[in-house]
């Protein structure tokens, strides 16, 4: 048999068999393999829709917040156990055996509160205050920000600032010396060595992002910051700590700044600022800081701190000698001939000698003080020549009192002094020819204009006395003098400038005599004792995010110099825009793709459900095109090749009928 004839029976085989198979299959079943295909496709298709808004959901309304922030509750009372809850929460050393003390307010709750306890030569503080400052809205209304501050310390503070902590009374004596760099135990320590330290004091148990910081004494500091805010209700809250690298101390503060209207309470009270000091410190400080009699909410009107001098060992004198500002090496304090004594007191309204000697013992200042008031040794300056000076020189500050100075002779040729009766800070103040105001030339040995010099015995010396706040250098003079006489009729007129800024407790000014009588009768006092002003640092933390509801952002500002003023302080709330969200564009287009499905899938399950027995004829019409041809007889029968017809393209299904019969 030809290879052409076995293919077509074997093709003829395979179509019956497939159109069996097909016409076996019942018109029921595939409409409902249809129906099932196609609700498991739209099942998948509006679950996948469920969890594109699900993940849109979570990214716009949930987000990621970073850090937490540690959110602490005020005590609801002034009561220890209410203090050492709070305790408990962020330090975590127990507070059994703390020390509580506690302030007045206003707000219902516990406004000023402070405890300590001592370990060793550890000790732990909470400090706590709530206070209520006034500002005006964009719309000029009076509104009143609440900051509630939560602080926990931790240091290693030596015996003295301990002693300090164990004699304390009342809050009073304590809200203003909590730290205190000078009491607390040196070491050093790396960023991750400090965030070890802080977790095993604190309870703040997540990684931060601490940063290095140098102030302005040089001191290196580690510290984060972190906030968040309420999007509903005007609250932000702010976690800050700090360690320091090269003391053993570190600090954890809670702010809570919120806004509430004013009320006529707090529109009507009007504050009583008293004046509080600290106890003396090892340092001969106390701090001067200012309460509100009246526990107004408001700061406004409070005096600035201060810094003033005390007597901490009750001596006499304010500071050591060691507290001499000078550039001359080896300077000891004799009291009445003898050397001072730290544990005598010399307070006792009785004059004194007082000598101050180089390390060849020679007494290069000398003079009275009548210890009515401590001796101020903090306050004195004292500057002398170097070796490669060409002239000797003493500059003395800081002592108002007649005195006598010595100065070294370094040219041969000199035989005078040239006197400048004022505070000076630098030789080249005194004039070359010695003819500026305030100075005056003295001849050694001799007197002049109130002045008298002489030469030690040996001649290495000059010896000056009747001054007071003076600079004084050699100087070889030729010629004569100008006639004392003419200069003892003169009246001098005094001209003074104004005080210049407080520094270490001094401040000064410069007096001129307009006549030039070259003397200093009646002349005005040019140095005093002053307190320092305090100039804030203000801090700022990072903005908020914005506040839907009030369309405002807040952050907060500290000062670290603790000045008590809102002077120069930065704005700590601004206007802002919310971000532009494309969520509702997605949204709607999404709502439109699943209309359109929902539309179609309609459509579909309509066609196929509105006429179920029309379907079936169909389908069963077009089953009758797919029967199969009669079966070629089992042996082929005989052949004889007939005539060729004329050449036609042969049929492309030569097994389906054209025309069934």
């Amino acid at each position: 048999m030809p290879i052409k004839k076995r293919k077509n029976r074997k093709a003829v085989r395979r179509n019956v068999k497939t159109a069996k198979t097909i016409k076996n299959i019942s018109i029921k079943d595939i409409r409902n393999n249809m129906l099932k295909t196609f609700k498991q496709h739209i099942f998948r298709i509006i679950l996948s829709i469920l969890v594109l808004l699900l993940i849109i959901f979570s990214l716009r309304f949930i987000g990621t917040t970073g850090k937490a922030v540690l959110e602490m509750t005020p005590p609801a009372s002034c009561s220890d156990t209410a203090i050492r809850d709070v305790w408990d929460s962020v330090i975590k050393e127990n507070s059994s055996g703390s020390v509580v003390f506690t302030g007045s307010g206003t707000s219902g709750g516990c406004d000023n509160y402070l405890a300590y306890k001592i370990t060793g030569t550890k000790a732990y503080l909470l400090i706590g205050s709530f206070i209520i400052t006034p500002y005006l809205d964009v719309n000029h209304n009076v509104i009143y920000v609440n900051t509630t501050s939560i602080t926990a310390v931790y240091g290693n503070f030596t015996d003295e600032y301990l002693s300090i902590l164990r004699n304390s009374t009342s809050i009073d004596n304590l809200t203003s010396i909590y730290v205190v760099p000078d009491y607390v135990a040196q070491r050093n320590k790396t960023i991750p060595e400090a965030e070890l330290e802080f977790k095993s004091e604190i309870n703040m148990n997540d990684s931060q992002s601490w940063q290095s910081y140098t102030d302005d004494l040089g001191n290196t500091e580690y510290s984060y910051i972190i906030g968040s805010s309420n999007g509903t209700e005007d609250k932000s809250f702010f976690n800050i700590g700090t360690v320091l690298a090269r003391y053993y101390f570190g600090q954890f503060d809670f702010i809570q700044r919120s806004i509430s209207p004013a009320t006529l309470a707090n529109l009507t009270c009007t504050a009583n600022w008293t004046e509080k000091i600290t106890p003396c410190l090892g340092s001969e400080k106390q701090t001067k800081y200012y309460v509100d009699a009246n526990s107004c909410p408001s700061p406004e009107g409070k005096p600035a701190d201060s810094v003033i001098r005390c007597d901490f060992n009750g001596d006499g004198l304010y500071g050591h000698p060691s507290a001499f500002n000078t550039t001359i090496a080896g300077l000891s304090l004799y009291i009445n001939g003898t050397t001072y004594s730290p544990s005598q007191n010399y307070l006792n309204n009785v004059s004194k000698k007082i000598e101050i000697k180089n390390r060849d013992n020679l007494a290069i200042i000398e003079f009275d003080w009548p210890f009515s008031s401590p001796l101020n040794l903090y306050a004195m300056n004292f500057r002398k020549q170097e070796d490669s000076d060409a002239r000797g020189y003493l500059i003395v500050n800081g002592i108002s009192a007649s005195k006598k100075i010595i100065i070294d002779r370094k040219m041969n040729n000199s035989n005078a002094v040239c006197v400048k009766n004022e505070e000076i800070y630098n030789i080249n103040q005194i004039s070359t020819m010695c003819n500026a105001t305030h100075e005056a030339i003295v001849p050694c040995p001799g007197s002049r204009s109130g002045y008298a010099c002489d030469l030690d015995d040996d001649e290495e010396y000059f010896e000056i006395s009747g001054l007071t706040n003076s600079g004084v250098i050699e100087m070889y003079y030729e010629g004569s003098l100008p006639d004392e006489d003419d200069e003892e009729n003169c009246t001098p007129s005094w001209n003074c400038t104004s005080w210049s800024e407080c520094i270490n407790s001094q401040r000064t000014r410069t007096c001129s005599d307009i006549n030039n009588c070259n003397s200093t009768a009646n002349k005005p006092v040019e140095s005093e004792t002053c307190i320092p002003p305090c100039s804030p640092n203000w801090n700022c933390g990072n903005w908020t995010n914005c506040n839907k509801k009030t369309l405002k952002q807040v952050r907060v500002c500290t000062d670290a110099n603790n000045c008590g003023t809102q002077e120069n302080k930065p704005t700590e709330s601004q206007d802002c825009e919310m971000p532009k969200s494309s969520t509702g564009k997605v949204l709607l287009i999404i709502g439109i793709i699943i209309l359109i499905l929902g539309i179609a899938g309609f459509a579909v399950w309509y066609l196929y459900m509105r006429n179920p027995a029309a379907t079936e004829e169909g389908t069963e019409a077009g089953n009758v095109s797919w029967q199969a041809p009669p079966q070629p007889p089992a042996s082929p029968p005989s052949y004889s090749p007939p005539a060729m017809p004329p050449q036609q393209p042969p049929s492309q299904n030569p097994f389906l009928s054209q025309n069934p019969q």
